[in-house]
Parts: structure tokens; C-alpha cells; sequence
């Protein structure tokens, strides 16, 4: 790989960027369930070109963001982190500035031109990425305004999928939204931990295990959702044996981060419960891709985000 080429994917931070796929797409697919649920909406291909734009355009908003965040963290991360491409004089922080700035507004054209009427869903999700790059450090509300930007995700993608006539989002999403949420919040504060090892984060570990309850317990059960579960707490658990804290909380962070696609399975099986009574019915291509996606992307996702992480570090 080219160095310079490396240097700018450690900046993005881009092997974080398949959760961020995962959380779009399972709002997405929730979006498509409703849409199949109502006789009255023809149904879409799931895998539409205006999918593909909303995932290109939350992608290019994600990667600007991280880019102006070291930007704005330069003199931070001169004294704490200089290894970084900024400090370290790998990449100018004027062409990082340019770059970053630019795919952050093309990020919102092409999010924003998905979105529709709903384009002020992706003006919000842009505003608070620009806050927290500018003001987050000791700031006590960045990790809310982190946890906004998760909670936006499959909020945006559900509306996008249902454009074509449903706009009312049901309580299940609002609960996912409100998971992811409260689960960045609390990955946000651990990661604070990085610089601080002496800082106890117990409370917080603790709270990471039970984030996926409310989903759980609100959503109707599905054998899917009790294995996708089982999966994020055994993972959480098997990361804090393999890094015991302080020394491994840059490794737990990193764990967590791809965990977010498991939370994602979670909510695979309300889809697949919500489009289980129309199978064998029209539109049955629509059924069959759906429930495909709902099965395949969240784990593919938490496997591209590992695989990923060999190369580029995921904090």
C-alpha cells in the first residue's frame, strides 16, 4: 500500500466506516418492512440507486468528519498522540482542512439529495459532527452530541426508504435510535480512558452490557435477535478478558466499535419478524431481499470492520 495513500486511510479512520454501513442499513431495512407491510405502496428493489447515494453520502460525511476532527485536535494531539499523520508532518493539516471539508459538503449533497423532504435530517447529522469536531474536548455534552449522530443514522435511513408514502416512524426505531445512542455515549466516555488510564471506567464497562436489553426486550422475540445478543455479550466479555484495563482500553475501544454491527443483528430479527407473514406473497422479490440483507449485512459488516482494523486503526 502507498504510504501517503496509508497515511490518509489512518486519518479517515475508515475501517470504523462498516458499523456506520451497518447502522444505515438496518434502519433502512426496517423502512423496507414497513413499506412491504402496506398494501396500498408499491415496494421499491431494496438495493435501489437511491440506497447506494445515501450510503456513499453518510460515508463521505463520516470520513470528513474524522479528517476535521484531527484538524481541530492538532495541538491536542501534538502533545498526546504525535505518532498521528498531523503531528507527526505526514499530511499538512491545510490540505487535511481542504480535504476534509470538502467531502463533508459533498457528504451532505449526496446524503441530503437521498433524503428528500427529509433533507434536514442530514443538515442536523452535519451540524452536530461540526460541533463535536470544533468543540469536543472538555466538553461534558460531546459524548450526547456523539451519540446523536449515531441515534440519526438508521432514523435517516428509514425515512429514505420510505419516502414513497410512510413518514411516521414506529417506536421500534425510536428505541434502536436511543440504543446506539446511549451505547456511543458510553463508548465515548470509555475512550476518554485512552490518555487517562488512571480514570476507572467500571461503571461504564458495566453499562455496556446491559445497552441491548431495551431493544431486545422491547422488540418481539426472535430466536435471531436472542443469538445476535448472546454474540455481543460474549464478544464485550472476551474483550475485556483479552485487554485488561488500563493497558488494553485503546484495544477495548476498538473491540466495541465493531460491535456496533452486533447490535445491528439485533434488530435483523424484528425485520425478518416484521416481513416473516408475507413471504410467499407480492412482492416476493422485495421479502426475499430484505431478509437476505437483514441476515448477511450486519455480520459482514462486524467481519469487514476486523479485518479492516489490521490495517488501519480503528481509534
Amino acid at each position: 500500500m502507498n504510504a501517503n495513500l496509508k497515511q490518509w486511510l489512518v486519518l479517515t479512520r475508515c475501517s470504523n466506516l462498516p458499523t456506520v454501513w451497518s447502522n444505515v442499513i438496518s434502519g433502512w431495512l426496517l423502512g423496507m418492512a414497513a413499506v412491504i407491510q402496506t398494501p396500498t405502496v408499491v415496494v421499491p428493489s431494496v438495493l435501489s440507486g437511491t440506497f447506494f447515494v445515501l450510503l456513499l453520502g453518510i460515508s463521505l460525511l463520516y470520513v470528513g468528519g474524522m479528517i476535521l476532527n484531527d484538524v481541530f485536535d492538532y495541538e491536542w494531539d501534538c502533545k498526546n498522540r504525535p505518532e498521528r499523520p498531523l503531528p507527526s508532518g505526514l499530511i499538512s493539516r491545510s490540505k487535511a482542512k481542504w480535504v476534509g471539508t470538502i467531502m463533508l459538503l459533498l457528504g451532505l449533497a449526496l446524503s441530503a439529495f437521498s433524503a428528500g423532504r427529509f433533507f434536514k435530517l442530514t443538515f442536523l447529522l452535519t451540524i452536530f459532527i461540526l460541533w463535536y469536531d470544533v468543540a469536543h474536548k472538555g466538553n461534558p455534552l460531546a459524548p450526547v452530541v456523539m451519540g446523536a449522530c449515531r441515534a440519526l443514522l438508521p432514523i435517516i435511513g428509514f425515512v429514505v426508504a420510505t419516502c414513497h408514502g410512510i413518514y411516521e416512524l414506529p417506536s421500534t426505531v425510536y428505541v434502536y435510535a436511543a440504543v446506539l445512542g446511549i451505547y456511543t455515549y458510553a463508548l465515548t466516555w470509555v475512550a476518554k480512558y485512552e490518555v487517562t488510564p488512571h480514570r476507572n471506567s467500571y461503571l461504564i464497562e458495566r453499562l455496556l452490557f446491559l445497552i441491548p436489553l431495551p431493544l431486545f426486550v422491547y422488540g418481539s422475540f426472535t430466536y435471531w435477535s436472542l443469538g445476535a445478543v448472546i454474540t455481543y455479550t460474549i464478544w464485550i466479555g472476551f474483550s475485556n478478558y483479552r485487554h485488561p484495563a488500563p493497558a488494553g482500553i485503546s484495544a477495548r475501544v476498538a473491540d466495541r466499535i465493531a460491535a456496533f454491527s452486533l447490535l445491528d443483528s439485533i434488530v435483523s430479527g424484528v425485520v425478518l419478524l416484521m416481513i416473516a407473514p408475507f413471504c410467499g406473497t407480492e412482492p416476493m422479490i422485495q421479502v426475499k431481499e430484505v431478509a437476505w440483507l437483514a441476515l448477511l449485512a450486519p455480520p459482514i459488516c462486524f467481519g469487514a470492520t476486523l479485518w479492516l482494523r489490521k490495517f488501519i486503526p480503528s481509534t
